[in-house]
């Protein structure tokens, strides 16, 4: 078969003072029945655990391997493109090739666009102390070096394919994440991963709203009933009208288009009212805790069934594990088994987690709530929003800085995970200072002070001269109490000794 993923030299091409390099998808096609073919077609249709092999990703050398097609021209470079490769493949497959209209190509020293320049003559500054300044530290803060080290390392063609794209779409949707409203588009690369901040956000209303609107227990129970039930119905019925898988199937193709053009991902797995499930576990658990610890529920009681809790773990990982019956070489699950995923696979797995932190919350046990309660887990924690934020940027630069093709390993994956991880949590440390602890120190004293002038304002007006007249009041009818207890004390003493 024709090698799916393909590199020529990108170093050696741009050294070229003409050089051109272009990454392309190529898709396979034939003018003629084609055994080959066929069977690379039925290969690709068992697309959970198979890459689509009829499309092939190739990063080219057009000034070197397509030399005889290409005539340094702004001429058509989709046919340069194509000719190049209907040439290779004819004479080692009998295959054709029809490229993409979505390739990108770099030539040397490709210019990039500004967004700020700022230029500063030093003659307007003549009292500038410098006396203990530190020049070489200076200009590593000031120049960057460091961070254009890291990631100038990535070519500028990959690097227009892997972050161009988001880069583009952050300019054009920021608005969308603003508002928190991105999960509701599929359309941007920008941020894909905030899905689940837009999704937390739209929960954490809907569960205010019920919070506030129930103020009863029976109000309570029926409205997180009815909500049970909603949340449990609608991914159900997503599944069934759109043709949907019952799990979210993590499969090649999809990884390659960078969480893009997945239905399930798009409508049932990042959404809001499709998560609603776990909220609604969460509310009900919580006022259960509640009312139990109202009633003065003793811990000590429940110790009788922590090995059925303990097992509560092995049944979280097996739910996940369930998820591998779309992932054999079988043919691929019914619209029943879909939608009985769809349906139960969250709320289940909701419970039994939900069930494990009422468990740590209230303290009958010392398995778990010792994993959970280890300090060790403090500064991860503070630190793990500023790494979720920054994380993918870390990975796609990581994948982009990669200029030729490898064989990868389940070692070479845990390695390039555990660097995209660290590196994460260093930049999250600088983030959290900078960023995110001054904007909640900020946010904090606004509502804070909010919070004292609303007092101030609700506190009577009181004349000061009322207060001190009060003052001298107290203080007299205490001068008095005692000169009386005195008298009292004086007359007994006459009355003995007469």
């Amino acid at each position: 078969m024709p090698p799916l993923f393909h590199m020529d030299n990108y170093e050696e091409c741009l050294q070229d003072p003409d050089g051109l390099y272009c990454i392309t998808e190529i898709a396979l096609v034939s003018d003629e029945p084609s055994p080959l073919l066929t069977m690379i077609q039925d290969y690709s249709a068992h697309w959970p655990a198979h890459y689509n092999r009829t499309l092939l990703r190739h990063g080219i050398c057009v000034t070197k391997t397509c030399k005889q097609f290409y005539d340094n021209s702004e001429g058509d470079l989709g046919s340069t493109l194509e000719a190049c490769a209907n040439e290779s493949l004819y004479n080692n497959y009998k295959l054709k090739a029809k490229v993409s209209n979505a390739f990108d190509c770099s030539k040397r020293e490709k210019s990039k666009p500004l967004d700020i320049v700022h230029v500063e003559d030093p003659a307007h500054t003549p009292e500038r102390d410098s006396d203990n300044a530190d020049i070489p530290d200076d200009l590593i803060i000031s120049t960057g070096v460091p961070s254009d080290a890291f990631f100038r390392e990535t070519p500028a063609v990959v690097e227009n394919k892997m972050v161009g794209n988001e880069i583009a779409d952050c300019r054009r949707n920021w608005w969308r994440h603003l508002l928190y409203i991105n999960n509701y588009y599929y359309d941007s690369e920008c941020m894909v991963h905030s899905w689940y901040l837009a999704a937390d956000m739209q929960l954490y209303i809907t569960a205010l709203v019920v919070f506030l609107a129930c103020r009863t227990p029976r109000v309570r129970k029926v409205t997180l009933s009815v909500l049970f039930v909603v949340a449990t119905v609608v991914p159900a019925l997503h599944t069934y009208h759109q043709k949907l898988d019952g799990v979210l199937v993590v499969y090649p193709e999809f990884l390659v288009k960078i969480f893009m053009d997945n239905p399930t991902f798009d409508f049932i797995y990042k959404r809001g009212h499709t998560n609603l499930i776990g909220y609604v576990v969460g509310m009900s658990m919580g006022y259960m805790v509640y009312a139990w610890q109202k009633a003065g529920g003793d811990p000590k009681n429940l110790r009788k069934y922590r090995f059925i809790y303990w097992t509560l773990f092995p049944m979280g990982c097996l739910c996940c594990y369930t998820g591998r019956l779309y992932y054999t070489h079988a043919p691929p699950p019914n619209m029943f088994i879909d939608i009985m995923f769809a349906a139960f696979m969250k709320p289940v797995f909701s419970i039994v987690i939900g069930t494990v932190i009422v468990g740590v919350v209230i303290q009958f046990e010392n398995l778990y709530w010792s994993a959970v309660a280890w300090r060790g887990w403090t500064i991860p924690s503070r630190l793990s929003f500023s790494a979720y934020l920054l994380h993918i940027g870390f990975a796609r630069n990581n994948v982009a800085a990669i200029t030729t093709v490898s064989r990868t390993s389940l070692w070479m994956m845990l390695l390039c995970a555990l660097r995209v991880t660290i590196v994460s949590f260093i930049s999250a440390i600088v983030f959290w200072l900078m960023v995110e602890t001054p904007l909640n120190n900020v946010v904090k004293e606004f509502f804070s002070g909010q919070k004292a002038i609303k007092e101030d304002k609700t506190e009577p007006s009181v004349d000061k001269h009322e207060h001190i007249e009060d003052k001298i009041a107290k203080d007299t009818s205490e001068i008095l109490e005692k000169i009386e207890n005195n008298n009292v004390f004086m007359r007994k003493r006459l009355v003995r000794s007469s």
